[in-house]
């Protein structure tokens, strides 16, 4: 079983995934907090790559259970938590449910919220350097490389956006 960190003594955002001290998020979060005037502080919690299913459950019934454990980055483990915790959440946004995985936990009106944020940032990155229209114009087609397997998921919100005509999801193994 994992051991938890304590429950949170100011506002507090978790970091999960492998090898969380190594990450430069730990040296620039407190940088971030401090320039936007936040009394808040982040925590890592590290999981082996594919724990056990209790592991991810205890990780999501704390951020539950601590009202100052606000919210959680989660990395590594998007796919696994989601498989292993999505009925602990009130609210899973329609790319958690979509593609099957969570990369950010939240708190809303008393409401424990899973969010796959992936989608939505790698269409802001395509859209700043794919000319609009490129899809539908040049015919081109788009092959996602580590997709969930079948059935697959819907397009990514920027093929969606742009109405490109054909997507080949590669499943990864």
């Amino acid at each position: 079983m994992i051991k938890l960190p304590e429950p949170a003594k100011r506002p507090t955002m978790y970091f999960v995934g492998v090898t969380t001290g190594q990450s430069s998020i730990m040296k620039m979060f407190p940088i971030w907090a401090k320039e936007l005037g936040l009394d808040a502080e982040i925590k890592g919690i590290d999981l082996p790559i594919h724990a056990p299913a209790e592991d991810y459950r205890a990780v999501v019934q704390f951020f539950r259970d601590d009202p100052l454990s606000l919210g959680a980055l989660v990395t590594t483990h998007k796919i696994d938590m989601y498989n292993a915790a999505k009925d602990m959440f009130d609210y899973l946004d329609p790319y958690a449910q979509r593609f099957g995985e969570l990369s950010s936990i939240s708190k809303l009106d008393g409401q424990l919220r899973a969010h796959a944020k992936d989608p939505i940032s790698s269409g802001l990155a395509l859209d700043a350097f794919v000319p609009e229209g490129h899809w539908l114009k040049t015919g081109a087609e788009v092959c996602i490389i580590g997709a969930a397997a079948p059935p697959c998921p819907s397009p990514p919100t920027w093929a969606m956006r742009s109405g490109t005509a054909r997507i080949c999801p590669a499943a990864s193994t």
